[in-house]
This record gives C-alpha cells, sequence and structure tokens, in this order.
C-alpha cells in the first residue's frame, strides 16, 4: 500500500493501521476455518458441475451425430462453457492478486503445526488490503479503479454474452423443431431465462437492505481477507450455476417437438454372426424396443429399397445364392410429423453367415480342381477348426480376398481337410483332379464350322489359336505345331508344316496364294495347356476360299 510523507498524514494512516489490526484481532481462528471450508465446499461444487455438465454436452453431441438440426445448440451450448471459463479465469487473477496484496501464501514449513493452513493466504484475518482493492482503489504505487467496481463490470458483460448468445438462436429463422423457430415465444422465453441467471451484480442490490452502503461497500468493505477469499470463489460457483441452468434449457429443446407415441414393447437381439457352426461362439446383443403399430413417421430402406411396415415392424428377407458371409445394410428414417422432413437416420449393416452342415467346402467354379491352375474353393467352418489342408500332392493358401487357392499338378483323387487341432477332429472334403478341358482350334475366331471363309479376310490371319471355350479359369493353351495342306481347284494338294501359333514363311506364302475355290486344311495341331507335361492333339479346321 502507500503512504502519505507528510507527518500529520502518516500518523494517521498508522492510526488507521492499527485500528484495523485491533479488529483484527476479533476475528477468531475458528472463523477463518470456517472460510475456508466454505471456499473448499464450493469448489467441489464447481468441479462436479463441470462434470455434469461436461458428460450432458458430449451425450447430446452423440444424439446430433443423426439429429444435425440441433448442432446449433450443441455449438451454443459449448460458447456457453466459453463465457464461463473467461469469467472464471478472471475471478482467478482477483484471488490472486488478493492473496499477492495481502502477504502470500502459507507454506509447509510456515504451518508445521497447522497443516490445514498450507496452500492458503497469509494474514488471512486482514481487513485493510480487500478495503483498499475492492472500495477505494488506493493500493499499489497509485490510485486505480476499485476491483469491485471492475468485477461487476464483468458480471454485467458477462450476463449480457449469455442472453445475446440466446437470441442469437432465432437468427435466420430459427433452429426448426424448437422454441427458436417461433419468435414471438423469443420474449417470453428470454424472460423466463432471466431467471435461471444466478450470476448477480449491483444491478440487484438494494442500498437500503445494505444500510445505504454501496454494493462494493456492502460486500467488499473492512472484510478480511478469510471472507473474500471465499467469497469471489462464490462468484464462479455463481457463474458455473448459470452456466449449467442455460445448458440444461438449450438440452430441454432436443427432441421435444417430436410427438411420437411409443405403445408397443418387444426384444429385440442382434448378433453379428447370425449363423455358427459347431464348435463357435454365438454372441448377440439383446434390448429392449419400443416401436409404434403405425407406419406413418419412418421408413425402412434396405440397400436402398424401402420395405413394407405392418404393425410398426419392417420384414427383410432373400435368398442367398452362394455359401460365406453376407451382409446388407439398413437405413431407418423416423420423419418429422410436425415438419414432414426426416428427423432421425440410423444406419446398421447386418451380416449373416450361408453354410452347409458342421463345415462346407466348395469349388467356386466346378465340384472338380483343375491341374495346372488356381482353384478358388469357398470354405465355411467353425472359427476352432484352424487347420485346412490337402492330404497328399497339391497345396491350398488363402488369397486377399479370404478365399483359399488350391492347386494340383496329377490328376487323381485328394481329400481336402478342415481339422480342429486342440481336438485332433478333422472333417475330410473329396475333389477330383482332372486335366484342363479339350481346347479347340480357331482362325480368326473361326472354327472351320462355316466351310467358306472371305478370300481377304483369309489372307489376313497371322496364326492360330487354341481356346478354352466356356472354362472359367485363367487359363492359356499354346500351339506347339501343326499341318497345312493347301489345296488348288483342280490341283493336287500341297502339305506344310508349321512350329509354333505364328504361320512361317512359307505358310504365309501359301495362303496369300489362294483363290476362290481352293480349300485350307488346319489339322495334326498340337496344344500345350497348363499342367500338361506334353502337348496333346485337338480339332482341325477346314476352309474353302470364296
Amino acid at each position: 500500500m502507500s503512504f502519505a510523507r507528510e507527518p500529520r498524514q502518516l500518523m494517521i494512516s498508522l492510526m488507521y493501521l492499527v485500528l484495523i489490526a485491533m479488529l483484527a484481532l476479533n476475528v477468531s481462528s475458528e472463523i477463518i476455518y470456517a472460510f475456508y471450508r466454505i471456499d473448499e465446499t464450493m469448489e467441489r461444487s464447481n468441479v462436479i458441475l463441470e462434470k455434469t455438465r461436461d458428460d450432458l454436452v458430449a451425450e447430446l453431441e452423440e444424439i446430433s451425430q443423426t439429429k444435425t438440426q440441433y448442432i446449433p445448440l450443441i455449438d451454443a451450448m459449448k460458447e456457453i462453457r466459453t463465457i464461463t471459463k473467461e469469467f472464471s479465469n478472471y475471478v482467478d487473477t482477483l484471488r490472486q492478486a488478493l492473496v499477492t496484496e495481502s502477504g502470500g501464501y502459507y507454506t509447509s514449513q510456515e504451518t508445521v503445526n497447522d497443516p490445514v493452513l498450507v496452500g492458503r493466504p497469509k494474514y488471512s484475518k486482514n481487513k485493510d488490503v480487500p478495503q483498499r482493492m475492492f472500495v477505494t482503489g488506493d493500493y499499489g504505487t497509485q490510485q486505480r479503479l476499485p476491483k469491485a467496481i471492475e468485477l461487476d463490470r464483468r458480471i454485467q458483460e458477462t450476463n449480457q454474452k449469455y442472453i445475446t448468445l440466446l437470441n442469437s438462436r432465432w437468427d435466420n429463422g430459427g433452429i426448426k423443431a424448437t422454441i427458436f423457430a417461433d419468435e414471438r415465444k423469443q420474449e417470453a422465453t428470454i424472460a423466463n431465462v432471466l431467471e435461471d441467471i444466478a450470476l448477480e451484480g449491483s444491478e440487484s442490490y438494494t442500498p437500503s437492505e445494505g444500510e445505504h452502503r454501496s454494493w462494493a461497500e456492502y460486500n467488499f468493505g473492512h472484510m478480511p481477507v478469510a471472507a473474500i477469499y471465499p467469497m469471489l470463489r462464490k462468484f464462479q460457483n455463481d457463474a458455473k450455476v448459470t452456466e449449467f441452468n442455460l445448458i440444461n434449457f438449450l438440452a430441454s429443446q432436443i427432441g421435444t417437438s417430436c410427438c411420437f407415441c411409443y405403445e408397443q414393447f418387444d426384444v429385440f437381439a442382434a448378433s453379428s454372426q447370425n449363423y455358427i457352426l459347431l464348435g463357435d461362439t454365438y454372441e448377440s446383443d439383446i434390448a429392449l424396443g419400443a416401436y409404434s403399430k403405425h407406419k406413418k413417421g419412418s421408413r425402412v430402406l434396405v440397400k436402398g429399397k424401402e420395405l413394407l411396415i405392418q404393425d410398426g415392424k419392417a420384414m427383410y428377407s432373400t435368398r442367398p445364392t452362394r455359401l460365406g458371409k453376407h451382409s446388407y445394410h439398413v437405413d431407418y428414417e423416423i420423419i418429422n410429423p410436425l415438419t414432414q422432413e426426416i428427423d432421425t437416420v440410423v444406419s446398421r449393416d447386418f451380416y449373416f453367415e450361408v453354410g452347409m452342415g458342421n463345415a462346407t467346402a466348395s469349388a467356386d467354379k466346378m465340384n472338380v480342381v483343375y491341374i495346372g491352375v488356381n482353384n478358388p474353393i469357398t470354405i465355411v467352418k467353425p472359427k476352432s477348426y484352424t487347420q485346412v489342408y490337402l492330404e497328399g500332392e497339391g497345396s491350398i493358401n488363402i488369397n486377399e480376398s479370404g478365399k483359399y487357392i488350391v492347386k494340383v499338378n496329377q490328376a487323381g483323387k485328394t481329400n481336402l481337410v478342415v481339422a480342429n487341432p486342440s481336438t485332433g477332429h478333422k472333417i475330410p472334403f473329396l475333389f477330383y483332379k482332372k486335366s484342363i478341358p479339350q481346347p479347340s482350334l480357331q482362325l480368326g475366331g473361326y472354327t472351320g464350322n462355316d466351310g467358306e471363309i472371305n478370300s481377304n479376310l483369309f489372307k489376313q490371319q497371322k496364326r492360330l489359336l487354341a481356346v478354352l471355350k466356356d472354362f472359367d479359369f485363367d487359363a492359356k493353351c499354346h500351339i506347339q505345331s501343326f499341318n497345312l495342306y493347301h489345296i488348288p481347284k483342280r490341283e493336287d494338294a500341297v502339305e506344310y508344316t508349321n512350329n509354333g501359333s505364328n504361320f512361317s514363311t512359307e505358310v504365309l506364302h501359301a495362303i496369300q496364294q489362294g483363290n476362290t475355290g481352293d480349300q485350307y486344311i488346319f489339322t495334326n495341331a498340337k496344344a500345350l495347356c497348363p499342367g500338361d507335361k506334353a502337348g496333346r492333339y485337338i480339332s482341325s479346321l477346314s476352309f474353302q476360299i470364296k
């Protein structure tokens, strides 16, 4: 604090300090401790309010993920939380300044005999510092605005921010399905909200009730530090109570205009796997569901197709054509009867398994496996049956798509075994190993069945192909050799031998010499297919030039 330099004024100041000290002696230690207990109680109350507030906002944020029209309400809650935090931080600076001006906090070394005081303000009975800081403003090195007046202004500004924020929710047509969509209710709503504001300053103070003292004098005048310390905490508590009341008011608007009556109840079970095999564990979520028998107000779509709703329930049915895991996506739309707009969309994916018996293994192409190619196999089995292998020659591996790939090199039979290593139980499946079917000889897409071929088209050809017709596997056969017979009209046949599928120079020359009526016969063609150890003879081709 500052002291007057005039001897007379200095004497008056010293006498004032002595008087304050004498008054401080009248404040007992029990009262000081009582103030501290009040401060601790309000601090715990603030923590409880903050946790309750955060839990409520988090729950409403989750609701707003499907009811997106309520996002402006969630945003308002967060802004209210920010306004309160700014005010609370400001009050913390006042509490810190009060302690600093009065001599700081007690340390553990200073309160060996009284650990309750650790972290508490020193000189708790001091009444001079609060008087100068909050009422007169003559503390430090110069005259300042009293902190009580500054605090009062911050209280008014904070409350005005709350009201301005709420009023803004009516802007641009407001928020549908809430009170903020009706401008006629704005004035009355704000009037009701004002009653929930617990943070109060001088505007609600009547001087006659405080012996005609000012609000600052009544609250802070000649009060000890121990009393002002929890009083400032109370202003923080009032702000948090106000914040909680306003957030509760906003929360009450979420879903209040959705006039659905759920008069029917049933038990529903949803499982991630609606079909299991022996040895698997079945798990299911079971819940009590409430629904309405009336179709109006909701739509159920599976894979984008709307289902018929009867007595509040929709039935989905499908007839799978393959084994293994299947899924379907459900969108449940709830329509607001007041606005006739979609109010909520609940989406979920469901799964079910299609199998045959205890375990199944089936070839995706046919009921055989072919030599020299990748044979995709679908296996549906219990989770505990972790071993899958082939008996004898061949291999089986799982690929990126989750299917098994079987490879064999010899004709005959093989057992595909699904086994449980913990129990030793095995389930064998018999497969036949066969060579790739016989390919057919083709020339430019022609098989020779037409008999005649256009001269220009024929002379454009450069090679023969061995084609696996109607064979779904990714397999190709290659021509090793063939013979060509050119039979000019009214002349003897000329034979040519060709290695590979591409025509040799002699064969190309013979083809270019063809005239109308000439015959060409491709025969003794040998093709090598995947899995073959030697080439195989395939069909012949015969053409007549027209």
